[in-house]
């Protein structure tokens, strides 16, 4: 005899407020992706979302996230020297002892997920671990199917990893690359994502990185189970100690405006230097000294002095009298 499938009305489903992973942005026990082109910071942000899932910190310093445990796993990069570095520099900028951080690496070269017997493997290192975020970078690394094919995807490895986010109610994110960028192509977001369509039918969560001018990186998320937030800027900012090595990494929410004036700031501080350090100055001396576009540098000269010198709190004052300063 065949047995039926299971049915409930749908008044007695029960209503579960969404909770977050990362406030406004990943919801608890989804599952997502993030793409994006080579060199974006894709394994940069994944791992600030580590340390800050792990540490129950906040993501950008502005999104609060749900403290759990975490695991990972980086095809691309050295452990020792690539990875822990990063991680601890992360830490140390939010005053984190890595000892404490709950963050554990699958300790293996290489991993197929669409493998029967690595599927049981990985499925019993979850089940005894118990992460609330999975994190695995990139999904070329841990496949050895091939990813235009939807069908093939989709029951050999995109299945599974719905049946592990659910059985063992954990999250979920894979690190992607774009298809190469074609010009004026029209296409919209998810359909730059390389491989099959497959991917963008399964996420719950999905997270688009796109370069933009100075330096900046464009955050675009769409979210299935509720509003997403607007698209935002970050820049990457990293310190390096007097040996060279990696001291502090962060993440910085930022704006084209923003950029703008930090730029201009530094070309204050610059021509307040040179201006202090040999007043009385001519306005082409200063240019000279200072290296500037004339323009803006004579622009900015004026800046300064309708500013009587205070535009920089930390520098040394600036006369006010033109003549003795500019000839």
């Amino acid at each position: 005899e065949v047995k039926s499938i299971p049915i409930i009305h749908i008044a007695d489903v029960k209503y579960m407020p969404i909770e977050f992973q990362i406030d406004k942005i990943w919801p608890i026990n989804s599952v997502g992706f993030m793409s994006g082109q080579p060199g974006i910071c894709k394994t940069w942000l994944s791992w600030d979302i580590a340390v800050s899932i792990a540490s129950g910190t906040k993501l950008f310093g502005l999104y609060q996230c749900k403290k759990g445990k975490v695991l990972a796993f980086n095809a691309e990069d050295n452990p020792a020297m690539i990875t822990r570095p990063r991680i601890e520099a992360f830490g140390r900028h939010k005053n984190l002892n890595i000892r404490e951080l709950d963050l554990s690496l699958l300790n293996i070269p290489s991993i197929f997920l669409n493998d029967t017997g690595t599927q049981k493997q990985f499925e019993t290192t979850v089940s005894q671990n118990k992460p609330d975020f999975i994190i695995l970078d990139p999904l070329r690394n841990v496949h050895s199917l091939d990813e235009d094919k939807a069908t093939e995807m989709s029951a050999r490895l995109l299945h599974f990893l719905r049946e592990i986010n659910r059985k063992y109610s954990c999250s979920i994110l894979i690190v992607c690359h774009d298809k190469k960028p074609s010009k004026g192509n029209g296409q919209d977001r998810a359909s730059q994502v390389r491989g099959t369509s497959a991917l963008a039918g399964w996420r719950d969560v999905a997270v688009y990185l796109d370069k933009k001018a100075d330096e900046m990186t464009e955050v675009q998320i769409y979210n299935r189970s509720c509003q997403s937030i607007p698209p935002f800027l970050f820049t990457l900012r990293t310190e390096k100690d007097s040996n060279g090595n990696l001291e502090t990494a962060q993440l910085s929410i930022t704006t084209h405006g923003l950029i703008e004036d930090q730029k201009e700031l530094i070309a204050l501080r610059t021509i307040k230097e040179v201006i202090s350090e040999n007043s009385p100055i001519s306005r082409d001396d200063i240019v000279k000294k200072a290296g500037m576009n004339r323009k803006k540098c004579l622009g900015l000269i004026n800046t300064l002095l309708e500013s009587n010198g205070d535009i920089l709190k930390d520098g040394v004052k600036i006369y006010d009298k033109r003549k003795e300063i500019l000839n």
